[in-house]
């Protein structure tokens, strides 16, 4: 009896060990943060790590007057407070403290590293706020971490001046998270995600959570009739296959609980579930195809003695600001025969290069974004490219959370247009292309997409390589085509002569029809030039130039063999696409006829 006590003892011993090495959740009963005289609110709640408390910095920054920027590529949060700057890096020990005017930085050494969970940045409060200069004190009694800025003055409560002790209130419900506090006894068919091996959903990494990876598969949880509400995420993943779709069926004690349905192009869906007095909870898979079974998940999930347990999406890792551009602060989770641009390889949009932008490489193609219900307003340029092939055109279609807020169509020869859509309330965000041709589909792009919080988001075209602003600028020479359709620019080696004298700024088609395309920027209101029959040109032969600005037909002008060269004067007031666009009346002649000299004022 004696040994059957000891050998019992000593695995309790064993476990306790082992348990108090793991990062736990905090009890809002017990330890509490407060900052300048405000108790605060975690989302997820804080944690207890080697003893330390890590929590979410931005409440803590928001209430004592500091700044807190994310840097996504190096996983390092900075937090500025007047003139001092803290860096911390995720899973590292090395803490910069950095005096901004003086320009110098010390090393501090954590007792416990930042760390990433839930999609969250966690960070060592108290190490934090003592090297911004902060005053903190821990109050055993209350239990209570508080932290306030130097010149703070706390305001006393009528109790508190009496000494009369105010109630303590708990501000979260007891809760578990299934995969975390609360394990799977069977599984069929079925894969857990881990820290290793994370589900990504809508470009958030999800550590707990499962998948099937058949056609149909289960996972059982035993709840011991211990809770009242069940709350979770189920959702495609984001290398989910095209039209796939999948049923989840959610059961307890063998009664149906509830039952949810999505497909591929779903955003990630929140569920509740009345889970009182069940034993034992089942979640069932049924995919429709069997190659699309990895395709979907269930994360998140959160069981509660409270009837509104709290589940939510998480945030893809990133500094949400009040501004943000698509393809910069926030990436496309899943691309759909789709390419963005990058600064390697932008987007050419009438002379002027996109790095935040995509295009769509096949006839039909989908981008989407997690934008998380933070904004309000998109705005962007949807256009077709500098290559684009005559008499193409395509329409996009812009969706949010599944529903169709704006359909645009351009065509070849349209300008670059910019768009503004209304994102309240968004957290999924597709752009889909439509394509009219095969051959076409490279052509089309969407560019310098902007979201705000406030409404006053703008997406200007980019201007192209233009010379500071003269009171003269002449084609050719200070602006270049940015496309060429059956058109020859002249140059210094190859000039275009017109009644004896060359012409080194013009240009001439070199088919029966041809185009030449500039990007005014809206900056010029009158232009002049000549036009004309080359000195070569065949006798009898005849053409027609149409000059266009923003699709509207700005002068037309025609011109015979015989006829001496003829000068313009077009108003070009608020235009920014240029178009010349020859018209000849026989096969053999059409490199006759000529624009030259022409200039912008």
């Amino acid at each position: 009896m004696k040994k059957l006590f000891k050998r019992f003892f000593t695995v309790i011993l064993a476990l306790l060990m082992v348990f108090s090495a793991v990062p736990v959740l905090a009890n809002q009963q017990t330890i509490r943060i407060e900052a300048n005289g405000n108790i605060l609110h975690f989302e997820p709640p804080l944690r207890i790590v080697s003893g330390w408390i890590i929590a979410p910095i931005r409440p803590v920054a928001e209430a004592v007057g500091a700044t807190v920027n994310w840097n996504p590529y190096t996983w390092t949060a900075t937090v500025i407070h007047n003139n001092t700057a803290v860096a911390m890096q995720i899973d590292n020990t090395s803490m910069a403290v950095m005096n901004i005017s003086a320009g110098t930085q010390q090393t501090v050494t954590l007792e416990v590293a930042p760390r990433i969970y839930d999609g969250f940045t966690f960070l060592p409060i108290e190490a934090a706020a003592r090297a911004l200069g902060l005053n903190v004190n821990w109050d055993e009694g209350a239990r209570i971490l508080r932290i306030n800025s130097p010149d703070f003055v706390p305001s006393l409560s009528i109790e508190e001046y009496l000494g009369i002790a105010a109630p303590d209130q708990a501000l979260f419900e007891l809760q578990n998270v299934l995969g975390r506090d609360i394990e799977s006894f069977r599984t069929t068919n079925m894969q857990a995600f881990s820290r290793t091996n994370l589900g990504m959903m809508m470009g958030a990494e999800y550590e707990y959570g499962f998948r099937n990876t058949h056609n149909t598969g289960s996972v059982y949880f035993n709840l011991g009739g211990q809770w009242a509400t069940l709350s979770g995420l189920f959702g495609p993943l984001d290398n989910v296959r095209t039209g796939a779709s999948t049923t989840l069926t959610i059961r307890g004690d063998g009664r149906v609980l509830g039952t949810f349905e999505v497909v591929a192009n779903d955003p990630v869906q929140t569920f509740t579930v009345n889970v009182a007095g069940v034993t034992q909870l089942i979640f069932t898979y049924s995919t429709d195809h069997w190659n699309s079974h990895h395709n979907f998940a269930v994360a998140n999930v959160v069981v509660s003695q409270s009837t509104s347990a709290p589940t939510r999406l998480n945030t893809p890792i990133g500094n949400f600001e009040e501004t943000i551009t698509l393809g910069n602060q926030v990436r496309a989770y899943r691309l759909a025969q789709t390419q963005a641009f990058s600064r390697q390889a932008p987007g050419l949009v009438m002379g002027a290069e996109y790095e935040y932008g995509f295009r769509n490489t096949h006839n039909t193609g989908s981008a989407y974004f997690n934008i998380n219900n933070r904004y309000t307003v998109m705005t962007g340029v949807f256009a077709p490219l500098d290559n684009v092939r005559s008499g193409a055109s395509t329409t996009l279609t812009i969706r949010g959370d599944g529903r169709v807020l704006a359909t645009f169509d351009v065509v070849a020869n349209d300008p670059a247009r910019t768009f503004s859509v209304d994102v309240t309330g968004v957290s999924q965000l597709i752009f889909t292309y439509s394509t009219d041709h095969w051959n076409s589909h490279h052509n089309f792009a969407v560019a310098n997409v902007v979201l705000t919080r406030g409404g006053g988001a703008s997406a200007q075209i980019n201007q192209p390589p233009l010379p500071p602003q003269s009171t003269e600028v002449v084609l050719g020479r200070d602006m270049r085509a940015f496309r060429l359709t059956n058109a020859q620019e002249f140059t210094r080696n190859s000039p275009g002569t017109i009644m004896g004298v060359e012409h080194e700024n013009g240009f001439r088609n070199t088919h029966n029809t041809g185009s030449a395309y500039f990007n005014l920027n809206n900056r010029h209101t009158a232009m002049t030039g000549s036009f004309g029959p080359l000195d070569n040109v065949r006798s009898g032969a005849s053409t027609t130039l149409t000059i266009r600005g923003d699709g509207r037909t700005l002068a037309t002008f025609e011109v015979s063999a015989s006829d001496p060269l003829r000068n313009f004067t077009v108003d070009v007031t608020g235009v920014t696409q240029l178009i010349f666009t020859y018209s000849t009346d026989h096969w053999n002649s059409h490199h006759n006829f000529a624009v030259v000299n022409a200039v912008l004022r």
